[in-house]
């Protein structure tokens, strides 16, 4: 199994672009995810687990993108 994020909104995203640039990236992005926000680290986690959690599911890509994967 794995977890593959989409955009992410972390201290680390802000600090390389800045937070102006980083806010700017985040609203454009926003606009075009199906449930109109980011992922947070938050959301990430609770993937993992939730696939740690559940033996029966396996060999799966569980994508965290705000539904922006299905738009593809």
């Amino acid at each position: 199994n794995s977890v593959s994020p989409g955009l992410v909104s972390t201290r680390w995203f802000r600090s390389r672009f800045g937070e102006d640039a980083a806010a700017e990236q985040e609203d454009s992005f926003v606009k075009t995810t199906p449930i109109q926000r980011i992922a947070s680290p938050e959301d990430v986690a609770r993937a993992a687990v939730a696939l740690l959690e559940n033996d029966a599911i396996t060999g799966q890509d569980l994508v965290v993108d705000g539904g922006k994967n299905v738009l593809y």
